[in-house]
């Protein structure tokens, strides 16, 4: 299969993945995290990736912290303070 130059290929993430477990995925999309969670359904409703990296600068309103609980993941905040790294559950 040949496509034209500076073409990119795009998967749903279940399909790219199928049955496969993950240990870590770090998840980078420029605001469309959702979008590929939404592609990712049935890997996190079954558990398959076990941690999931991203950023969020409004944790407390973040649908993507939402789903991501609604699927039973445990969520951490990430924070500096004067006395160095602060890492706490979001509620």
């Amino acid at each position: 299969m040949s496509t034209a130059p500076g073409a990119v290929s795009v998967a749903m993430l279940d399909e790219a993945l199928g049955e496969t477990r993950v240990g870590l995925m770090k998840l980078d999309v420029e605001g469309f995290e959702l979008h590929v969670l939404h592609g990712g359904r049935q890997a996190l409703d079954s558990g398959r990736i076990v941690h999931i990296v991203f950023e969020d600068h409004d944790v407390e309103r973040s649908q993507v912290v939402r789903r991501l609980q609604s699927a039973g993941y445990q969520v951490f905040a990430v924070g500096w303070r004067m006395r160095g790294l602060v890492v706490a559950p979001v509620e």
